[in-house]
């Protein structure tokens, strides 16, 4: 199996996401409000993971015209940025 490894986010990506699916959608580098994502239906502590990044639902922008695009952009950064995005709630 080949193995793949994977750069951590940055406040330069966070910045980008920002940018891509707006500011107030990103929430990086505060544990407080990180920590009820940490986990999913199973909250036991030896399964939560903190998450270097959670971007919140851009669903509520659907009046900005580049909202409708934010998914397809930030998947393409993605893959040149060389991190981990696992998708939630979907």
């Amino acid at each position: 199996m080949k193995e793949y490894s994977y750069n951590p986010v940055t406040a330069d990506i966070a910045a980008e996401v920002g940018e891509i699916c707006g500011p107030d959608n990103v929430l990086y580098d505060q544990p407080d409000k990180l920590e009820r994502y940490a986990h999913d239906q199973v909250s036991e502590k030896k399964y939560a993971h903190l998450p270097e990044l959670w971007l919140t639902s851009i669903r509520r922008r659907l009046s900005d015209s580049h909202c409708l695009d934010s998914p397809i952009s930030l998947r393409s950064s993605t893959g040149s940025w060389r991190t981990s995005v696992t998708p939630r709630g979907c």
